[in-house]
């Protein structure tokens, strides 16, 4: 596991009324042995200067296979296995899904260009989720498992590696001072966004708003307001911002928007 590798991502959870943001920066430490095994540190830090760090857990690789220590946990678990072929089933024991066991069938391997190198991309069945091999799970590196979780969604968002740089095809920089929305729920309402001069404008193809809310990173609601279709998001400060629109039957589409 390279020290120099950094990975960015995001978590949005809705539990009760207030929904969780959490943007964060995962990097691989020193070596540490632990149980007769070498591994590696893994720091975990809300600035991707790292100047705060908290050491969430222990990772190693072993035959392509790469296990998770959780600081709290007695034993390891598999996040990824990229010595499996095409149609085999491979068992996810990840920590961070209680401990319990995920199984994911190999449905794809396809080769991607990133910055003139060859990565390989595992494509699961049944799942939005799939793996770049020297990266991890689109989801995040920890993150392995987590396709079909319902209260939460949780997107890589960059990953970088000297002068390699991973940017997830959802989002358009890894930069979240950039203007840019990303859609979070299932897309079944035909719902969308669009920002024009510091303001939000919704678009609908047949549902009337109802309501719209707004939370910041912190999951504090900044905005609630009944009806329209426009916001002025000029007083806003820079950042994140989560943007739930309900329709007249109480549909909710979320979206995440950063202002510059």
């Amino acid at each position: 596991m390279d020290t120099n590798k950094i990975w960015q991502s995001l978590e949005y959870c809705q539990w009760g009324v207030d929904p969780y943001i959490n943007s964060y920066f995962i990097k691989i430490g020193v070596d540490t042995v632990l149980n007769s095994h070498v591994y590696k540190k893994i720091y975990y830090s809300k600035s991707e200067n790292f100047d705060t760090v908290n050491t969430v857990g222990f990772i190693r690789e072993d035959n392509r296979k790469v296990y998770f220590l959780a600081n709290s946990s007695l034993e390891e678990g598999l996040l990824y296995d990229f010595g499996i072929s095409v149609g085999e089933q491979v068992a996810i024991q990840n920590y961070y899904l209680n401990n319990s066991t995920k199984n994911l069938l190999l449905k794809e391997i396809v080769n991607i260009d990133i910055a003139g190198k060859q990565v390989s991309k595992y494509i699961f069945q049944g799942t939005e989720e799939y793996w770049l091999e020297g990266i991890g799970s689109i989801f995040g590196i920890l993150n392995s498992g987590f396709g079909d979780t319902t209260d939460c969604y949780y997107d890589l968002i960059c990953f970088k590696e000297n002068l390699l740089t991973y940017i997830n095809p959802k989002y358009s920089n890894c930069d979240l001072t950039t203007s840019h929305v990303r859609r979070l729920d299932n897309e079944k309402y035909n719902i969308c966004l669009k920002i024009v001069h510091n303001r939000v404008i919704i678009l609908s193809s047949a549902q009337t708003i109802s309501k719209v809310k707004i939370f910041d990173i912190s999951g504090k609601m900044i905005y609630n307001q009944l009806h329209g279709d426009t916001i002025d998001i000029s007083p806003f400060s820079k950042g994140l911002y989560l943007i739930r629109v309900y329709d007249i039957n109480n549909h909710v589409s979320v979206f995440k928007i950063v202002k510059k």
